[in-house]
C-alpha cells in the first residue's frame, strides 16, 4: 500500500522521467547505524516490491528503458543530457528512494 501511494504521489507530480533504486544500507553510514531498529524487507520481500513498482509505474504510462529508469513515452534521458534538472528526492527505507527527473 505504501510503495502504491508513493507511486500515485510521484506521478501526481507529472514528471516525465522517474529513476527508482532500490535502497542498499552501506556499512559506516547514519542510516546502516539505526538498520536493527528499521523494518527492511529481506531480499525476495525486496524483489517483490521491485516488480510491484515496474508493473504500477507501467500503468501509469511510463516505460522501462533501463533496470532503474521509467519514463513517459518519447522521453528517454542519457546520463550525459546537460538539461537535467533533479526536482525532488524522497526516501521510503521499506522500499525505494525515487528520483523524479524533469526535463
Amino acid at each position: 500500500e505504501s510503495l502504491e501511494k508513493s507511486i500515485d504521489f510521484l506521478v501526481g507530480l507529472e514528471p516525465t522521467h522517474i529513476s527508482a533504486y532500490i535502497l542498499k544500507l552501506e556499512e559506516g553510514t547514519p542510516l546502516y547505524l539505526k538498520k536493527d531498529s528499521l523494518s527492511i524487507p529481506d531480499g525476495d520481500a525486496t524483489a517483490d516490491l521491485y516488480l510491484k513498482a515496474v508493473d504500477l509505474l507501467a500503468e501509469k504510462g511510463f516505460y522501462q528503458y533501463e533496470i532503474s529508469n521509467f519514463c513517459k513515452s518519447g522521453m528517454i534521458v542519457t546520463k550525459n543530457n546537460e538539461f537535467l534538472q533533479t526536482a525532488c528526492l524522497l526516501a521510503d527505507v521499506n522500499e525505494f528512494i525515487f528520483r523524479i527527473i524533469l526535463i
